[in-house]
């Protein structure tokens, strides 16, 4: 089962009733996919059909389309799973595909081919139109200045902060908050040590400003990065050298 992301919980709880307006997002920190390659002159051609072919029906008009190598690719927050099986049926009618490709194997996928999901200014929030940037890197971020709304936010992926099975409560936000910390940073998968080195989330490199120093913020979680205490005594003094682990943009789903 998919766990989508959840940043709005935050907002709705500590939110003051009227806000000011959102500033512009700041520069996208997140590894981003590749660029698409060039396409051939047929897949373009294709591609220009399997677009006018959904543009009969009027909900399918949005979906985004690329073709490569025969295969038409169908991508937006607009599909829903009734969508996406009518974007796809009439995709298939158009001769010449190969096949048709509308599977969501990453966030990425919900956004759109040339554009970021994380910035689509697709929610209604406060009166106006605003991105999972703005509430993450504006509202939450900015305004809040704590560490920890990282462990609360999640983008849906296997490398993301695990996604907390309760709602955030006012009153017992900072008991939550420290637990989503203490949850993360004791995740093997996500946080280890090992060869010698304390291995930690890519979060730590995209967001160090927000964790600054960060072998002194590291340290106050020795106890929980390493189950070793001759590696907890180096990691509360900053001599283990700090690497950043891969991240994995798949989707996460109950069994990650």
């Amino acid at each position: 089962m998919l766990r989508l992301a959840a940043p709005l919980v935050l907002v709705a709880l500590a939110a003051p009733a009227a806000p000011a307006p959102l500033p512009a997002p700041p520069p996208a920190v997140r590894a981003e996919p590749q660029e698409v390659g060039p396409q051939s002159e047929r897949d373009r051609q294709l591609e220009a059909e399997v677009r006018a072919k959904l543009a009969e029906q009027e909900d399918l008009v949005g979906i985004d389309v690329r073709v490569e190598d025969g295969v038409a690719r169908l991508q937006g927050q607009a599909l829903t799973s009734l969508v996406r099986t009518d974007a796809e049926a009439r995709a298939r009618t158009v001769p010449g595909l190969r096949d048709v490709d509308n599977r969501i194997e990453s966030v990425w996928d919900l956004g759109r081919i040339f554009s970021n999901p994380f910035k689509e200014r697709t929610i209604a929030l406060f009166g106006g139109q605003v991105s999972l940037d703005d509430i993450e890197h504006d509202f939450l971020r900015k305004r809040f200045r704590d560490p920890r709304v990282h462990y609360a936010v999640n983008c849906a992926s296997v490398s993301c902060p695990m996604l907390r099975e309760e709602a955030y409560a006012a009153e017992r936000l900072e008991r939550q908050l420290d637990e989503q910390a203490e949850r993360f940073l004791s995740d093997r998968s996500r946080n280890r040590t090992a060869a010698g080195r304390l291995e930690v989330s890519k979060i730590f490199e995209w967001y160090r400003e927000d964790f600054e120093p960060l072998p002194a913020y590291l340290g106050r979680y020795a106890r929980f990065l390493s189950g070793d205490a001759a590696e907890q005594v180096r990691i509360t003094q900053g001599t283990l050298p700090i690497v950043f682990l891969e991240y994995d943009w798949s989707l996460n789903d109950a069994r990650k």
